[in-house]
């Protein structure tokens, strides 16, 4: 989408469609960005060349699995199947199912990178839509990698986080996989997960329980974690967690109940608003000094300068 437009605001005819479908991760390189995957449901995943305007399908093992149950299939993926571009390998992307595949060749071939990092619960891999009607649209998985990152300091650390509640890391660039899920996390949704700029061994994940806020950071690899939850309240369950780049500490959280603020690394939360609509918070991303927020039905909204709010020392 055009961010300017000469016209009388920007609309749809300021939009045009790139790779993937109406779920889908988006992966480029920021310096290159000439070629765009993108994802959508059943695993498909596109390359699109923005020099050509062509797009070409590089799924992985290609399968039509429109009303196969996910026990069936070779691949599990989530609706919205994590797609990142590697920080520290040229070439080099990766793709989630119930394992983690990656390309170093732009997509011509793709390799296993890890074992199952899933629960792996069988009965929970029927049909979609129920014993009696099967949907067959190929979406309703479970057991799936649902959120993937890369450490951007350290060469060949990754997080992955499932749809069932499960936390991997891997520091040997997937030769090796631990899993590092927190005590007590039951089964949930593992929305998000971001390694702090400051600390490489440090990272936050959010997690989607409805109706309990989860989120939980780690200094040490995901030996341990902390809940640092308080003052986020009940039916605001989380979504995502991101660190202020400009200031250590200073985190922001979406919420289902809109957004909160900590100024001490977690310890405490509070509510963070201003003139933004109580709305569900599905992400948020930093870009030159501006916070970058997408919502549930309200589209974009953008904190111009957040640098401001690093000069800030409570009272």
């Amino acid at each position: 989408i055009a961010s300017r437009t000469n016209g009388e605001g920007i609309d749809w005819k300021d939009w045009y469609a790139v790779a993937g479908g109406e779920s889908a991760f988006l992966a480029f390189d920021p310096d290159n960005p000439k070629l765009i995957y993108g994802g959508t449901y059943q695993g498909n995943i596109d390359k699109w060349d923005a020099a050509t305007r062509e797009s070409k399908p590089i799924k992985e093992y290609p399968e039509l699995g429109l009303s196969v149950a996910p026990k069936d299939s070779k691949y599990r993926y989530n609706w919205n199947a994590p797609i990142i571009w590697s920080q520290h390998e040229p070439n080099t992307y990766y793709h989630c199912a119930q394992v983690v595949l990656k390309t170093t060749d732009l997509g011509v071939n793709w390799t296993e990178i890890s074992p199952d990092l899933t629960r792996n619960i069988d009965d929970r891999q029927g049909n979609g839509g129920g014993p009696f009607t099967n949907e067959a649209v190929g979406a309703e998985n479970y057991g799936t990698i649902s959120y993937m990152v890369e450490s951007p300091q350290e060469k060949g650390v990754f997080y992955t986080g499932s749809d069932d509640g499960l936390v991997h890391i891997t520091r040997d660039n997937g030769k090796t996989w631990q899993n590092v899920t927190p005590k007590g996390i039951e089964q949930c949704l593992i929305n998000a997960i971001e390694v702090s700029p400051y600390d490489a061994a440090t990272a936050y994940i959010a997690t989607t329980r409805y109706k309990f806020p989860a989120i939980y950071k780690t200094t040490n690899y995901g030996k341990s974690w902390t809940n640092i939850s308080e003052g986020i309240p009940y039916g605001a369950f989380t979504r995502v967690v991101r660190e202020d780049p400009t200031r250590e500490n200073v985190l922001y959280a979406g919420t289902e109940a809109g957004m909160y603020m900590s100024i001490n690394g977690g310890k405490t939360w509070e509510t963070f608003q201003l003139n933004l609509p109580k709305t569900p918070i599905t992400d948020l991303k930093w870009h030159k000094g501006d916070l970058i927020v997408a919502t549930s039905g309200r589209g974009f909204w953008i904190l111009d300068d957040v640098s401001l709010l690093s000069q800030y020392k409570p009272s």
